[in-house]
């Protein structure tokens, strides 16, 4: 956790601070202790009715990526290799409307990221009845850092992918 955001949060005004799923709570707690007994998980959800496939024609194969540039690499050289010209969306560098088109059209999607906090792009995905395919990691690479291992939780429509 940033040192700024450390010291606004353990400030004596703040009586609650919300995050979105057990392991952001976990990791705050262990990071700055004073926040025990201040966390709440509030996690949210996707609206099933926006986020619904529209029936047509599946053909391409999404690659979804956050944060994780050279590992989204060797994934579209794979799903390549396989056939398909893989379809790249990157977290953060997308409006919702295209990610739901690109979502409408895949046979399935590959996520390369290192954690979710919650995993909304995922539930987005399993409401289009999109399976995924994700790395799996139970800490950070390179900092140690428990983490979701990727998706906060397990669905019928996901496969982890040990690392």
């Amino acid at each position: 956790m940033r040192r700024r955001l450390r010291g606004l949060l353990a400030s004596p005004e703040i009586d609650m601070v919300l995050v979105p799923s057990r392991w952001v709570k976990a990791a705050y707690e262990a990071d700055l202790p004073g926040l025990i007994g201040k966390i709440a998980i509030w996690p949210a959800g996707v609206d099933a009715d926006y986020w619904a496939p529209s029936g047509g024609a599946r053909s391409t194969v999404l690659l979804y990526e956050k944060r994780q540039p050279e590992a989204a690499e060797q994934a579209a050289e794979i799903i390549r290799a396989s056939g398909f010209e893989p379809v790249t969306i990157r977290y953060g560098h997308y409006q919702p409307e295209e990610f739901k088109r690109a979502l409408d059209q895949a046979i399935f999607c590959v996520v390369v990221g290192q954690s979710e906090s919650q995993g909304l792009a995922l539930a987005e995905a399993w409401s289009m009845d999109v399976p995924t395919f994700v790395r799996r990691f139970d800490v950070i690479p390179d900092e140690g850092t428990p983490c979701s291992a990727a998706v906060a939780h397990s669905v019928d429509r996901c496969i982890l992918v040990e690392r």
